[in-house]
C-alpha cells in the first residue's frame, strides 16, 4: 500500500518538502514537488516501515548515531525551506536508543547555521533534566528555544510533530495527532533568518554532531501552521480504515 500522496495532506499547498524515505539506500526523494532530494551521508540504512502489514511494509530509513548517519541537502539546492515564518514539520520516529551524554540530543530536522547565533530553526529530542522535546528558532539576532517534557518510548512507532505561528509566538508540539504538553510562546522570536546552512534529517546542520539514532519516515514539511484539525486529521491518514499502516491500539477512533 502506498504512503499518502501529497494531496491528501492538509494544506497539501504549503508543503515543502515531503520525504516518504522509503528507498533502499542513497538519495531519498522529495515528493513536494520542490525537488528537494537529500543525499545520503555515511550510508543511511533502511528497515521495516509503519505499516502494520509485514509483506507489504513500506521502508523507513535507518540512522545509527554511531555511524553519524543522516540526510541533507545544500541551501543553494533547495527550495522552498528557508522558512522565516510559520513552519510544521511532522514525521513517524521509532527511536532505537534515547539520547545519552554523548550525544545529549537528537536533531531530527534542523537548517541552522553555527554562526549569527545560529540563525535558522531546528527540532530536537533531548535529555535536559529528563527528556524532552524541543523547537528552537533564530532570527540571527535573538536565539530563543521552548520545549516540553515528552518520554518517548524506544522501539514504538510515533507520529512527532511542532506548529509554529511566527506572528503569535507560539509553538505547540504533537505526538499522535494530539498536542503534548502547553503552548509554548517565545518572548521575541517571530521568525527564522534566511541563511546558508543545509537542511539536515537525522543530525545538526552542519551534518557533524546530534546524531539521531532510530527509524524516520513520512518527514514532512510546511511553510504554514498546521491547526489542531489538521494535526488530527494528518495522523488518521495512517490509523483509520480504510488505510491500514499503524496498529490499530494507536488509532484514533
Amino acid at each position: 500500500m502506498a504512503l499518502p500522496a501529497l494531496g491528501d495532506l492538509p494544506q497539501s499547498a504549503s508543503v515543502e518538502g515531503y520525504w516518504h524515505l522509503d528507498e533502499e539506500s542513497g538519495s531519498r526523494a522529495d515528493v513536494s514537488g520542490n525537488s528537494n532530494t537529500l543525499s545520503d551521508n555515511n550510508n543511511v540504512a533502511s528497515d521495516t516501515g509503519i505499516n502494520e502489514d509485514g509483506a507489504s511494509s513500506p521502508l523507513a530509513a535507518d540512522f545509527e548515531k554511531a555511524s553519524d548517519m543522516y540526510l541533507s541537502i545544500i541551501d543553494s539546492s533547495q527550495t522552498g525551506l528557508d522558512l522565516t515564518a510559520d513552519i510544521s514539520f511532522f514525521a513517524w520516529l521509532n527511536i532505537e536508543s534515547d539520547p545519552g551524554s554523548s550525544p545529549s540530543e537528537y536533531r531530527w530536522m534542523t537548517k541552522q547555521g553555527t554562526t549569527n547565533n545560529f540563525e535558522g530553526y531546528s527540532l530536537r529530542y533531548a535529555d535536559v533534566s529528563g527528556l524532552q522535546l524541543e523547537w528552537q528558532i533564530s532570527n540571527g539576532t535573538i536565539n530563543e528555544q521552548e520545549s516540553v517534557a515528552v518520554d518517548l518510548e524506544t522501539g514504538v512507532w510515533k507520529h512527532v510533530g511542532v506548529t509554529y505561528d511566527a506572528s503569535a509566538k507560539e509553538v505547540k508540539f504533537w505526538v499522535d495527532g494530539v498536542q503534548s504538553g502547553s503552548t509554548q510562546t517565545f518572548t521575541s522570536a517571530t521568525g527564522a533568518n534566511n541563511n546558508t546552512a543545509p537542511f539536515v534529517l537525522g543530525s545538526r546542520s552542519q551534518g557533524d554532531i546530534d546524531h539521531y539514532d532510530g527509524l524516520m519516515q513520512d518527514a514532512i514539511i510546511w511553510g504554514a501552521t498546521l491547526t489542531a484539525a489538521e494535526v488530527e486529521d494528518l495522523y488518521k491518514l495512517y490509523t483509520v480504515a480504510p488505510n491500514t499502516f499503524f496498529p490499530r491500539i494507536n488509532a484514533i477512533i
